[in-house]
């Protein structure tokens, strides 16, 4: 067990350049996209290089002419998540009062290998106890979420009973 290979490092992409690769796959110019969703195409050149935030109502518009969920815009990386964005966003839309922002920690994302060891080696979770840091979570973005997730639940159990 003291000889493994060392997890391949996920690569880390910012909200805009998912924003860029879903448009490149889809075939579409940033111009074809401003047509597609009414966002003018600077704004979207300024969202794909980082210079304007995405925001939940760009990422509802953009992601309807993307074919895809908003989730997948505005969570990149739900791999590492505990007490990351998407559960410090759940809570904010469910229990704000339990959140503190001002203490959280913002740190890198924690790195795991491709498989779980038993017991889990605790220099791999970082300090703080959180496996990504939580400073961009959001109650709006806790509002996609549940929608995602009530939704699934829903469509699960129309698609089993009826």
């Amino acid at each position: 067990m003291k000889d493994f290979k060392p997890a391949r490092r996920r690569v880390d992409v910012p909200v805009g350049e998912s924003v860029r690769i879903l448009r490149e796959l889809q075939e579409l110019s940033q111009s074809q996209l401003s047509g597609l969703t009414g966002i003018p195409q600077a704004t979207i050149s300024a969202i794909e290089n980082g210079r304007v935030n995405l925001g939940v109502e760009r990422a509802k518009v953009l992601a309807r002419a993307l074919k895809c969920h908003p989730a997948v815009l505005v969570f990149p990386g739900w791999d590492v998540e505990h007490g990351g964005v998407l559960e410090t966003s759940l809570m904010l839309a469910l229990h704000p009062q339990f959140v503190h922002l001002d203490r959280a920690v913002d740190h890198p994302p924690a790195t795991f290998p491709p498989y779980d060891v038993y017991p889990v080696k605790r220099e791999w979770t970082p300090a703080p106890g959180t496996l990504s840091s939580p400073r961009e979570a959001s109650v709006e973005k806790g509002h996609i979420l549940l929608d995602v997730c009530t939704r699934g639940i829903i469509d699960a159990l129309r698609g089993e009973f009826g």
